[in-house]
């Protein structure tokens, strides 16, 4: 807030509107306990109308709202809407959940009406899937991840995901407290764990494809979870910092010095949970998303458009306050 006091020139500040929106981290804390997601927006609230600020309010934004918000920022900052020329699909990844949006054909909203958004920008209307997976950010993926390894209740586990010599007591809490995996709580006395690294990229890969489910679909063609996906379209831009190619998997899994020399102002928690980063993506892009080995180049991997950070909400939700004005 300091920030933006300092950079918008003072006589503007009383015009300038400002929002709170809060995404899937507040959604799942919601679905865990309602009434102290409350209070954490009803807190934050207090401050920001206080501020000099055109004060709009404050909600927890859907899913929906999230995956649009992030096509429309990537496909803004590129000048596309301006041009009317083709468009970027866009690919969000975050701790709690994923995003896919997309331009599609409109008989998406014959199969699946709740994936389907339209848009009416600079003259140029735009139909588009978008969906947005909660408990599939990465974090929550690692949790799902470690729940699917810690069934059986051991006070060990060996986990192919973590580099050799990696070992850490966790307790069984910091794995089963969320929504996402709680209901799979294993019955079990003890307390905690320790996880040790095996750094195996074969193996992960196998861990991390079971915390999907591939096996059904009601639809004429699925993503995961029995959610309908249509047919890829364009190139897209995935607004997440890890870019690995499979190939270089092997290497990242299995040595840990490597990774700290390329990496020396990474935090030692990232860098341990760096080869399941990479496996997980992987397998949301190709199992998941359904990008072959033809369509993998049709990803940009981008944390800016224009020097502008793509992965921060709060813009997404700008663009689209600006744009619904205009």
């Amino acid at each position: 807030m300091k920030e933006a006091e300092r950079l918008i020139p003072i006589s503007r500040h009383h015009e300038t509107p400002l929002y709170l929106g809060a995404t899937a981290g507040m959604r799942l804390l919601r679905m865990e306990n309602q009434s102290l997601s409350d209070q954490v927006l009803w807190s934050v609230e207090e401050v920001l109308q206080s501020s000099p600020f055109s004060y709009q309010g404050a909600r927890i934004i859907t899913g929906q709202e999230e995956g649009a918000f992030g096509w429309v920022t990537v496909n803004y900052l590129s000048d596309r809407l301006k041009q009317g020329s083709g468009t970027t699909g866009a690919l969000d990844l975050g701790g709690a959940s994923t995003q896919i949006s997309f331009v599609a054909n409109q008989d998406v909203a014959e199969e699946s009406a709740e994936n389907a958004v339209t848009f009416r920008l600079y003259g140029n209307d735009y139909f588009l899937y978008t969906h947005s997976f909660l408990c599939y950010g990465k974090d929550q993926a690692l949790k799902l991840a470690l729940a699917q390894q810690t069934q059986s209740g051991d006070s060990s586990v060996l986990d192919p995901c973590f580099h050799p010599g990696y070992s850490v007591d966790r307790s069984y809490f910091s794995v089963y407290s969320s929504p996402c995996v709680m209901a799979g709580k294993p019955l079990i006395s003890r307390d905690s764990f320790t996880h040790i690294g095996a750094g195996n990229a074969s193996l992960c890969q196998e861990v991390v494809r079971r915390i999907f489910n591939f096996s059904s679909c009601s639809f004429s063609r699925c993503s995961f979870n029995r959610v309908y996906q249509p047919p890829l379209q364009g190139p897209f831009g995935h607004t997440c910092s890890f870019s690995q190619s499979q190939s270089s998997l092997p290497s990242v899994c299995n040595v840990r010095v490597q990774i700290q020399q390329q990496h020396p102002d990474v935090k030692e928690k990232y860098l341990a949970e760096y080869c399941f980063s990479g496996s997980y993506i992987l397998s949301l892009l190709t199992d998941g998303y359904n990008f072959t080995s033809d369509t993998w180049t049709d990803i940009t991997f981008i944390k800016k458009v224009r020097h502008t950070h793509t992965h921060t909400w709060q813009y997404k939700q700008a663009c689209m306050n600006m744009l619904s004005d205009s």
